[in-house]
């Protein structure tokens, strides 16, 4: 069939890839294209730039529905084409959200096989509408369905790594390592027995060992010896032994292994993101996890952008808390937000009737943000007494100081319990839904959180759909590299720098206002050469 008839004549189209080897880099054989109606299909071959072309031009409209098996896989293959799909429809997640068995997650091979499976693709996606449609989650297939193009985008294009920057820091990470076995051993002392050879007889890796070990040096029973513990004994040992597992931690998780996830041509590392992988809606990561990167302001440096480029880093500014006001509709949040107040001082000074601020009283403020961010985790008041240092008996009095402060969020997280457990269910704003077992322990917990925390989820996977599309209609030279829970990275020529970090804030406040139009949004923005986080 002519392709500008079959893309005129169809608007729902499907969308199958013949692969040629299931590689990032690996463009299409082909690519099947047909609509609902079993006798119209187009075979796009890789050979044919100019269908290429009308495809390109389509596949970027808005009016056109293309339905993919699995729409994050092989829309990362349709960008070796430089087609982007701005309409994606993913079997995958319909399936995962209506929780059926989704389809088959293997790319076809040839095209006669694609060209049999037709009327079984059709078939199995107007099934899978009909209980979609039937179900609370249209909202919420809509969105991810759109962030799926977001993702194979980001997969696609990878996250730059120095890799000499990187490879400084495990060095100096193995030598502290080194070090601090030194010193562990030299202060054991006799305590630790040698070999003929002169080597200690146990490893600092023998936790039987070792805990035998510092029980002779405290005099007293351990039950384990992890970092709590190896941090109340005031002993070398104890201090040396810290240092040895926090190197040691560093180099495991990061060293050549993580850098064997550099792509030899691309020199990147192309991560795969599940924007599923969490029951809150959250994303994860792996392959590896660059959602959890070190904190380490060395490594920072060495996550960078190439030559004459800029890296824009953007995250929501408490973008739980605001969710948790916009929820709750807590006057004292809303006016605190609107005002761009600190939340944290407003909150103590509310409680304790005391001026605060970051420099005065700010035990107090830290306190109240313990409060704040505790609550969106269904922090009770034991967690509460470890994590800020005071007492149970005290910590219940701060939780009834703070609920009588803002009975707005008292309210909404008791309302939200009790809905979770009449209902069997937690939800979010697009009515994502968690479903709870009455008798779980940590149903009042998960319930408080799981609406907060899955509609943040929602509000970032959205923002990353909307500024997908925009850098590639307006800026291509801009892209994607990373997101990390509420926090969005772009690659962009160097020049463009502050015109992308508008666009960046513009599309996820813009986001935020979409689903929460009842609290002042704000998003933080910083360009620089290395990331900033």
């Amino acid at each position: 069939m002519n392709p500008e008839d079959f893309f005129k004549r169809n608007q729902l189209i499907f969308c199958s890839i013949i692969a040629q080897e299931d590689t990032l880099f690996a463009p299409p054989k082909a690519v099947l294209l047909f609509g609902e109606q079993d006798a119209e299909f187009l075979v796009v071959t890789d050979d044919d730039r100019d269908a290429q072309n009308l495809f390109k031009v389509v596949a970027a409209s808005p009016d056109r529905l293309f339905v993919f098996r699995n729409a994050q896989k092989e829309m990362r293959q349709l960008l070796m084409w430089h087609v982007w799909v701005a309409r994606p429809v993913c079997e995958t997640i319909i399936h995962r959200l209506i929780a059926k068995e989704p389809p088959s997650d293997s790319l076809v091979s040839t095209l006669e096989e694609a060209k049999r499976l037709r009327q079984e693709t059709v078939r199995r996606f107007e099934n899978a509408q009909e209980a979609l449609q039937s179900s609370p989650y249209t909202k919420v297939a809509r969105l991810e369905c759109l962030a799926s193009s977001a993702f194979a985008h980001m997969e696609f294009r990878g996250l730059y790594v120095d890799q000499d920057i990187w490879r400084g820091i495990v060095r100096d990470e193995e030598s502290k390592k080194t070090e601090a076995a030194n010193d562990f051993f030299k202060a054991a002392g006799g305590r630790i027995k040698t070999d003929l050879f002169g080597r200690p007889e146990i490893g600092l890796e023998q936790d039987d060992a070792l805990k035998s070990l510092f029980q002779d040096i405290t005099k007293q029973p351990l039950e384990r010896l992890d970092k709590r513990t190896l941090k109340e004994i005031d002993h070398p040992c104890a201090r040396a032994l810290l240092k040895y597992r926090e190197a040691a931690k560093l180099v495991s998780t990061y060293g050549e292994g993580f850098l064997e996830n550099v792509h030899p041509s691309s020199q990147r590392i192309h991560a795969h993101f599940n924007p599923l992988g969490t029951s809150t809606g959250r994303v994860s990561c792996h392959s590896p996890n660059i959602q959890n990167l070190p904190t380490d302001e060395r490594f920072h440096q060495a996550i960078r952008a190439p030559n004459d480029k800029v890296l824009v880093t953007a995250d929501y500014a408490t973008c739980e808390l605001r969710v948790l006001a916009a929820l709750s509709g807590d006057r004292s949040f809303l006016e605190a937000f609107e005002r761009d107040e600190d939340l944290h001082s407003r909150v103590a000074s509310e409680m304790f009737q005391k001026p605060v601020s970051k420099q005065e009283n700010a035990h107090l403020r830290q306190r109240a943000k313990a409060i704040n961010f505790g609550l969106i985790y269904g922090m009770g008041h034991r967690a509460l007494a470890a994590q800020v240092g005071v007492s149970e008996q005290e910590a219940r009095v701060l939780l009834q100081q703070y609920f009588e402060a803002y009975p707005g969020i008292a309210e909404f997280l008791e309302r939200s319990v009790t809905k979770a457990r009449r209902n069997g269910f937690a939800e979010t704003v697009l009515k994502r839904r968690l479903h709870l077992d009455a008798n779980d322990s940590q149903l009042s917990r998960i319930a408080k959180n799981m609406p907060i925390q899955g509609t943040s989820a929602e509000i970032a996977k959205l923002a990353m759909a909307r500024l997908n599309e925009r850098l590639w209609n307006h800026h291509p030279d801009s892209f994607l590299v990373n997101m990390i829970h509420d926090e969005l990275v772009v690659e962009c020529p160097k020049e463009d720098g502050e015109l992308i970090a508008k666009a960046v804030v513009e599309e996820m406040e813009r986001a935020q206002r979409t689903l929460l139009p009842n609290v002042k949004p704000k998003a933080d923005v910083h360009v620089g050469t290395t990331w900033h986080h």
